[in-house]
């Protein structure tokens, strides 16, 4: 009975991807929404041939780098249904700030939908091998100038779960949930290998999800829409969490609040909150705490109904 439960609730996670008649094509953003991001860089997106199920987003500019000053985030989404190309005005709008973007998946096609868990949690440490191989490798554009020691990972959805899987993982600074949280998918204790994918990869692992956010060692933020169905797992891993970093902050969202802001002109209102983040992580660390505390932090937008943050 559990186990039919964890399915349901998995199937459940990712409806609002499926609700559009032509699939992601339907919800594809048109190139105006990407076109100026607001930061300095321009912005180059790519496939590399030795990486060809990822997207990677990037500042054209590599040479003003200097060296372990370009910070990378491995992103999961949409939800189990990742591609490369769905979320492009958030990824375009992140990058432009200075960020190596991973976007789990490739571009795809009008009207193309990726099949569901396509890709997984091992897809996730895949990425990071690839950034970690690409600082150390003469050869890579990013040679020297990326840091591989401290990386950022996040995830829409379910992706959020599969990023959860590798925050043990020494090279992660940072965990990202949006419209995410641990008990977005029932936090079963499961037996065996949590296996929906063609060939029987093993999608969620069988570690307790609720035990690994407890004894992460990282900071955690929560982004989430205010009528999305997860924003009750992310206020309850919010409220357990008390050594670490962490943040939640609630948008009003009209319409599809689980789908977030992500395919809005320049990622709507969750790419300022990303950034701001990236800033506490890796920047100005007193700059990006404002943004969640303080006399200027996102409450000032009522659109942001709930900011909370511990240990910043």
């Amino acid at each position: 009975m559990k186990r039919i439960l964890s399915i349901l609730l998995t199937i459940a996670a990712c409806l609002p991807l499926f609700a559009q008649p032509r699939g992601m094509g339907s919800l594809r953003p048109t190139p105006d929404k990407w076109a100026e991001p607001t930061g300095p860089h321009k912005v180059v997106m790519e496939v590399f041939a030795d990486f060809p199920d990822y997207t990677v987003y990037r500042p054209a500019d590599l040479d003003s780098f200097k060296e372990k000053s370009l910070h990378a985030v491995v992103m999961m989404g949409p939800g189990c249904n990742p591609d490369g190309d769905s979320f492009r005005p958030f990824w375009t709008e992140v990058a432009s700030y200075g960020y190596l973007v991973v976007a789990a998946g490739r571009p795809v096609p009008e009207g193309v939908m990726v099949p569901i868990f396509y890709l997984g949690t091992e897809d996730i440490l895949k990425a990071m091998d690839w950034i970690s191989a690409q600082a150390v490798d003469p050869g890579s554009p990013f040679y020297k100038i990326l840091d591989a020691d401290r990386l950022s990972l996040w995830g829409q959805s379910c992706g959020g779960i599969q990023c959860l899987r590798q925050v043990e993982d020494p090279r992660v600074d940072n965990l990202v949930f949006w419209n995410s949280g641990s008990l977005l998918m029932g936090n079963i204790d499961r037996e065996g290998p949590h296996v929906f994918a063609e060939g029987g990869r093993d999608i969620f692992g069988t570690k307790d999800l609720k035990q690994l956010v407890l004894n992460a060692k990282v900071a955690i933020a929560y982004f989430a829409g205010d009528t999305g169905m997860e924003r009750q797992a992310a206020q309850a891993d919010f409220n357990d969490l008390t050594k670490v970093p962490v943040v939640h902050a609630v948008r009003a969202i009209p319409g599809d609040a689980h789908a977030g802001t992500f395919r809005e002109k320049n990622g709507g209102a969750f790419a300022p909150a990303a950034v701001a983040w990236l800033e506490y992580r890796f920047g100005d660390a007193k700059k990006g705490k404002a943004a969640f505390s303080g006399k200027n932090s996102l409450a000032n937008d009522p659109e942001w109904i709930l900011v909370q943050s511990k240990n910043l």
